[in-house]
């Protein structure tokens, strides 16, 4: 005899009705759980996916930080040889 269909007798409930009530039960918890784990799978893919993409960003505005302030320096360089130029 099955644990399933021993938890009737240990709660009282004698009947095969009640037995099928409880296996119902039990299978849609069961088919529940493998949903939320089945979610819990994707959502850690998807964290993981994101996390990649949130370094990449992050690199890639380190590079665009760079690449700014080099190309600010050089117009200032330039403005300043354009204003000496202006004043001879």
């Amino acid at each position: 005899m099955t644990l399933i269909n021993k938890l009737p007798r240990l709660w009282g409930m004698e009947t095969n009705n009640q037995t099928e009530i409880m296996s119902q039960s039990f299978a849609h918890l069961e088919d529940r759980l493998g949903e939320l784990l089945a979610l819990g799978r994707t959502l850690k893919q998807e964290n993981a996916s994101l996390r990649r993409q949130n370094e990449k960003l992050l690199e890639e505005r380190s590079t665009f930080n760079l690449t700014k302030n080099q190309v600010k320096s050089q117009v200032e360089s330039l403005v300043s040889r354009l204003k000496l130029m202006e004043s001879t």
